[in-house]
């Protein structure tokens, strides 16, 4: 009986091991180079980009789904590797997304960084970031419902329209249920209206 017991918990510790690994995919600089990464990575995978300061440039407007729950990172230690698109947004996000480490560049063309899609049950986490030269950093899109947006130690400069926005419209605005911004600078904003703009 002892045996048995033993079996069938080192059995359940060995599939909950299974069932909450996480993958790290390690990617260097080069065109494409993320997306490729996405579209291989699992749900709750970790991307990590390891190119010192390197730049990864896509094409297309990356798509992070309800279904993968995705984390894109710099590897330790090194300079923040900068992130281009041609593409505007940058990226829908409807399914848990966290950035740490990287920088976001625009290069100052109407273009916005992240819009938000999902309906509910997702998350923003930007931590050790910069978002710059975009018209918008993140927009809250048509009846999009962010359960959260966190933004730590993170830099937003440069936006020529507002950092966040979350506007009113002819049809229901995007959703934050709750949003913590915590030792971060938001500067060098091309707007004199608010860079934070939430419709109440």
């Amino acid at each position: 009986m002892r045996i048995t017991l033993r079996f069938f918990l080192f059995f359940l510790l060995s599939f909950s091991l299974a069932a909450f690994a996480q993958t790290v995919h390690y990617v260097e600089a080069g065109p494409g180079a993320i997306s490729a990464a996405y579209q291989a990575a699992a749900a709750g995978d970790i991307i990590e980009l390891v190119t010192s300061g390197g730049t990864y440039t896509e094409s297309a407007t990356m798509e992070i789904t309800a279904d993968k729950a995705i984390t894109i990172r710099a590897a330790a230690g090194i300079t923040s590797p900068v992130w281009q698109c041609e593409a505007s947004p940058f990226m829908t996000v409807g399914g848990t997304l966290i950035m740490e480490g990287l920088t976001l560049d625009g290069q100052e063309a109407a273009k916005r960084a992240i819009n938000t899609t999902g309906s509910a049950g997702y998350s923003i986490k930007i931590v050790n970031s910069t978002l710059q030269g975009f018209e918008y950093m993140i927009y809250g899109s048509s009846s999009s419902a962010l359960d959260s947006l966190v933004i730590l130690n993170s830099l937003f400069k440069k936006a020529t329209n507002r950092a966040l926005y979350f506007p009113a419209g002819t049809i229901d605005p995007g959703v934050v249920k709750r949003l913590s911004i915590r030792n971060s600078t938001f500067m060098e904003m091309k707007k004199t209206e608010p860079s934070i703009y939430f419709y109440a």
